[in-house]
C-alpha cells in the first residue's frame, strides 16, 4: 500500500538520508516508457540534471522509482509528471489536496469506490499532496478526477480551517477562551 510505502521511506531517509518517491504506472504505460527509454534515454537524464535526483524505471513494480533528498525528489516528481503527460495525454492527472485534508482524502473505501466505478487507479500522495489519477483510458481519467473532486469538495466542508498571519495572532486568545 501507498502508506506503508511512505512510511518505509521516511525511515529511510531518517536512516539513510535518502528519500526514495515512486511514481506508479500501468503495465502497457510501464511498456512503452522502457521503449522510450531504450531508444532515448536523455529524457531521465535531462530531469536528473536539472532537479539532482536519481530516476529509475522499476520494470518489475511498473513504477518510476525517484531517489535523493526530498525537495529534489519533489522537483523530479513534477518534471516527470510533465514527460508523462507529454507521452500519454490525459491519463495522468492530479487533484491537489490541503495537508488538513490527508487524512480524510487518505481513506482507502472512497478511494477505492471512485477507481471501481470508473475504472482509473486513484491514490493519495503524500509527497507531492495530491491524488494522483491514472488510467490507459484519458475518458476514466477525467470521469475519476470529478468524482475525486467532488470528494473533495465533501471533505473540504467537514474541515474547518482558519489561517492567520503573525500579525492576527493576537485574536487567537480570544477565539479559543
Amino acid at each position: 500500500s501507498n502508506d506503508v510505502r511512505d512510511a518505509k521511506s521516511l525511515l529511510n531517509e531518517h536512516l539513510v538520508g535518502v528519500y526514495r518517491g515512486y511514481l506508479d504506472l500501468e503495465a502497457s504505460q510501464c511498456k512503452r516508457v522502457k521503449n522510450t527509454l531504450a531508444k532515448d534515454s536523455s529524457h531521465f537524464a535531462r530531469i536528473k540534471l536539472s532537479t539532482g535526483a536519481d530516476i529509475a524505471l522499476d520494470a518489475s513494480e511498473s513504477c518510476i522509482v525517484v531517489t535523493g533528498k526530498r525537495a529534489n525528489v519533489k522537483k523530479a516528481k513534477v518534471a516527470l509528471m510533465g514527460f508523462l503527460d507529454f507521452m500519454f495525454p490525459q491519463q495522468f492527472q492530479t487533484v491537489k489536496v490541503h495537508k488538513t485534508l490527508f487524512k480524510s482524502m487518505g481513506d482507502p473505501a472512497p478511494l477505492a469506490d471512485i477507481s471501481v466505478k470508473t475504472g482509473a487507479s486513484v491514490s493519495l500522495d503524500r509527497d507531492m499532496t495530491w491524488v494522483l489519477v491514472r488510467s490507459e483510458d484519458s475518458d476514466a481519467t477525467t470521469k475519476a478526477v470529478t468524482l475525486v473532486e467532488e470528494r473533495l469538495a465533501g471533505c473540504e466542508k467537514l474541515n474547518a480551517v482558519f489561517r492567520f498571519e503573525t500579525f492576527e495572532s493576537w485574536i487567537l486568545p480570544i477565539i479559543i477562551g
